[in-house]
């Protein structure tokens, strides 16, 4: 056995020594099978100290090294020897190449989600410490995502204290990819630490993060209100995220117009109903008629649960207009979005005001130049059946149908041909047969 591991051991240095690149991702790729040979306590030393010269090595190695060493807890001795990685991957997570950093990343959580929080505050504290406070901006990327794992699991007040300290550094960093990074990890940090610490420390760092100069970093931070906002009650969501939604729905980049309008329902919703319709409605009714395409599609996804927040009248004065102008706008992605949400909002409605104010955005669609708009419609035919009733159907829905049974696109006459049966069903067959 003693033969074996040393034959092994003088093999993997070897290949990690030769000149051709790709034998030395073959050796990376077989860490595990030499771990395993040797047993754990020669995998936690010599193997280690050996892989540890191989640290400047090309990326597509440092890569194999990271997937590797991922797997590799239990070959080490399990759980209680886990820490050792962490120095390691570290090393490889201050690399240049993005790829080979986050899966050095990826190979820590991974690696610390088998660790106790003894084990994490003993070797994963130090590994955060090390990256965050790096020289290389890329260092300090990689950290970021090391703060919700262990701030999930770390209870001790000082440790926490520290780790939130450190996270805040990285929201206030110098390098916009650093801040960048850390706005993606807003939301995995929020939900690891107390409610005090949140309102208190992290609310801050995330409206300087809504309010950078990169619109890069306002884009990632905005795509976080959501997540952030269910975690604070409606009074804290009034004092500290209103004014973000609202510099955020009026942002001079559309990118971030697109983000906040994709979550806007559920942002609106954690501020309540009150405010939604005194001073977020406003905003909607603009994010609906923006000058972007993207947003206004975006936009429509929000639509059916707006009508739960603002109440039957306002929605009909103030929003279905918009839903008319939609049903005709110049983009087709807009058509589509808004096609797909059409049932639900019928079906807020009711019958009878969708009879009055729905039908023609409905019908539009039914007639839309483009097919998948058509198509859209035609799948959702049962549940306007059931919302608008049998004589609306009768008169304005089914002689669109029946010219669409001609329609050039022959997966619009599939379409028609498919729902004949549960036309059939709902005018009756005398009907059916006369039509």
């Amino acid at each position: 056995m003693a033969d074996a591991a040393t034959m092994a051991l003088g093999l993997m240095k070897e290949e990690l020594k030769n000149e051709e690149i790709e034998r030395r991702i073959e050796a990376m790729r077989r860490i595990g099978v030499v771990a395993k040979v040797i047993g754990p306590e020669q995998a936690r030393t010599t193997l280690l100290d050996l892989l540890r010269e191989s640290v400047e090595d090309d990326d597509e190695v440092l890569l194999a090294m990271a997937k590797s060493l991922a797997e590799l807890v239990d070959a080490i001795g399990g759980p209680e020897h886990a820490g050792l990685l962490l120095p390691l991957l570290a090393s490889v997570a201050g690399c240049e190449e993005t790829v080979v950093r986050d899966e050095a990343a990826r190979a820590m959580k991974k690696v610390m989600a088998d660790m106790s929080a003894e084990k994490l505050q003993r070797h994963g504290i130090p590994a955060a410490r090390e990256l965050s406070t790096g020289d290389w901006f890329t260092s300090r990327v990689s950290a970021t995502a090391l703060f919700g794992p262990l701030l999930a699991k770390i209870k001790d007040a000082e440790a926490s204290a520290e780790l939130r300290s450190l996270f805040g550094r990285l929201c206030r960093d110098d390098t916009p990819m650093v801040r960048r990074a850390a706005a993606g990890r807003l939301d995995e940090v929020a939900g690891a630490i107390d409610h005090t610490a949140l309102v208190s420390e992290l609310l801050p760092h995330f409206n300087s993060l809504i309010a950078d100069d990169h619109d890069s970093t306002r884009l990632i931070a905005v795509g976080q209100c959501a997540n952030v906002a269910k975690l604070l009650t409606e009074a804290e969501c009034n004092t500290h995220m209103l004014e973000l939604v609202k510099a955020c729905a009026e942002d001079k980049s559309w990118r971030v117009r697109v983000n906040i309008a994709k979550d806007f329902f559920t942002l609106s919703q954690a501020l309540g109903s009150a405010k939604t319709t005194s001073e977020l409605l406003v905003l909607y009714i603009m994010l609906l008629q923006d000058p972007e395409a993207e947003v206004r599609a975006a936009a429509c996804g929000s639509l059916p649960g707006y009508f739960d927040l603002v109440g039957s009248a306002k929605f009909i004065s103030d929003v279905v207009p918009c839903m008319r102008d939609l049903s005709v706008d110049m983009a087709l992605n807009v058509r589509v979005k808004l096609s797909v949400v059409l049932v639900d909002v019928a079906a807020k409605l009711g019958r009878q005001a969708s009879g009055a104010h729905l039908i023609q955005a409905i019908m539009q669609c039914l007639r839309d130049e483009a097919s998948e708009v058509r198509l859209n419609v035609l799948g959702n035919l049962r549940g306007f059946t059931d919302v608008l009733g049998i004589d609306l159907v009768l008169s304005s829905i089914v002689p669109t149908i029946i010219s669409l049974s001609s329609d050039k696109q022959w997966r619009v006459r599939e379409s028609v041909a498919a729902r004949m049966p549960l036309l059939a069903e709902v005018v009756g067959t005398s009907v059916f047969e006369s039509k």
